[in-house]
């Protein structure tokens, strides 16, 4: 009797799962972002820090002197690198800060915490990351 309980019991798990989460495979990779950085500069350490923002935070005007690439973790934030447009970026959207280009706007315009993790390429281990005016 309990082996029939047990068999009923994992057809019906096997058949309430979507046929989506059947197909899909155990790994899988989405690519979500490539940008071409100077190979001029030789890199040698990379910086990671996690910011959070509260609702309503707005950075100041700014750039970077060194490569640097970011991922939203949650929240939304509103991105625009001088000469493009401004972009509404949501959790899981990667974005990209050019060395030496204006950050005119970068912000948690939401009523929620916003919080992203971001990468700097840097030369030596004290390089500086952020220039603003």
């Amino acid at each position: 009797m309990n082996k029939v309980l047990i068999l009923i019991i994992l057809i019906t798990s096997i058949l309430s799962c979507s046929k989506n989460e059947m197909n899909k495979p155990p790994l899988l990779r989405i690519d979500k972002f490539l940008n071409h950085i100077n190979s001029e500069t030789r890199y040698s350490y990379i910086k990671s820090q996690r910011i959070e923002m509260a609702p309503g935070i707005m950075a100041p005007i700014h750039s970077h002197p060194v490569p640097t690439f970011g991922v939203v973790n949650n929240g939304e934030i509103v991105f625009k690198v001088e000469g493009q447009k401004e972009i509404l970026l949501k959790k899981g959207d990667t974005f990209f800060e050019p060395k030496g280009i204006s950050i005119l706007i970068f912000g948690n315009k939401g009523t929620d915490e916003a919080a992203f993790t971001v990468f700097y390429l840097l030369e030596s281990e004290n390089s500086k990351t952020t220039n603003i005016p």
